[in-house]
């Protein structure tokens, strides 16, 4: 058995093939207060990168909050890899998933990026040796490896998101949940993050689910989800969810700059069909030559 092997063992006691993630007739409301979700239902598949979009209110977040067990929903079920959230599998399933938040200020928990890396593994009673390989892997799969021992006031907002990833992945999550992780940072800091989502994505092993208000992001995802007050308003490929730009303007959402272009030259008469930036060149390159 190799060194990491005991380590890992932890975690897989349960790990058959994931094929996906089940929600059905999902609803929940805070008490005494208006319903939040009515009705969600979608699945997700083993190694799927899924954007869940939808403007301030439609209940993003609190999805999220529910697929990881930290809030119970009114009624439905949520089944990961065919095992039902509740209280008897609640700790089977969050060793499957991993959660990222929106302020990476509130969820650094260690004195260095190692102590943090490390945090999870020690809950698990990793050794030593088995705590050291890990956080040597999965550091340097975020390019954090020279940051190690450095102090949270010493990192960049995008470099404490990026911290935060690697501690999930060190806990061999198969889900990770990314609620508006990018939306507090710089510019720079949120391009960082979205690479190393594509990135990360490569591994077909590891089922991505970004709760997001970026459409530039939803729309290279394999699926998105649009929510809007508290329900699934389209569900499928991001080219075909932000097709119809007027559609998806009634529920307070933008459409992506590939579809910008494409409304715009729709407008003078010209119909592109891709849904790509090399496609649209391709076909502005053959309309200009046969012209």
């Amino acid at each position: 058995m190799s060194q990491l092997g005991n380590c890992k063992s932890l975690f897989n006691i349960y790990n058959t093939n994931m094929d996906f993630i089940s929600v059905r007739d999902l609803n929940f409301r805070y008490e005494e207060k208006q319903i939040l979700l009515s009705d969600i239902s979608f699945d997700i598949k083993k190694g799927a990168y899924v954007a869940i979009v939808g403007k301030n209110g439609s209940g993003k977040s609190t999805l999220a909050k529910l697929l990881i067990g930290l809030e119970t929903a009114d009624s439905g079920t949520i089944e990961i890899d065919g095992v039902v959230l509740n209280d008897e599998n609640i700790k089977h399933i969050r060793s499957r998933m991993g959660i990222v938040f929106q302020n990476p200020d509130n969820q650094f928990i260690g004195a260095t990026v190692r102590d943090d890396i490390a945090f999870g593994l020690e809950n698990r009673c990793c050794s030593k040796s088995d705590m050291a390989l890990l956080i040597e892997q999965f550091s340097n799969k975020v390019g954090l490896e020279k940051l190690l021992d450095k102090e949270p006031e010493a990192l960049s907002g995008g470099q404490k998101q990026r911290v935060a990833i690697a501690g999930v992945l060190a806990m061999q999550s198969d889900i990770i949940i990314l609620d508006e992780a990018t939306s507090m940072l710089d510019p720079r800091g949120r391009d960082t993050i979205k690479k190393l989502i594509r990135e990360l994505h490569q591994d077909k092993e590891l089922t991505i689910i970004s709760i997001t208000h970026d459409i530039e992001e939803a729309y290279t995802a394999d699926d998105c989800i649009v929510l809007c007050d508290g329900k699934v308003f389209d569900h499928g490929k991001p080219e075909e969810v932000f097709k119809d730009a007027k559609r998806i303007r009634s529920v307070g959402l933008d459409v992506p700059f590939i579809g910008k272009v494409k409304e715009a030259f729709k407008n003078h008469g010209i119909v592109l069909d891709g849904n790509s930036e090399d496609e649209i060149i391709g076909e502005l390159c053959e309309y200009t030559l046969k012209r």
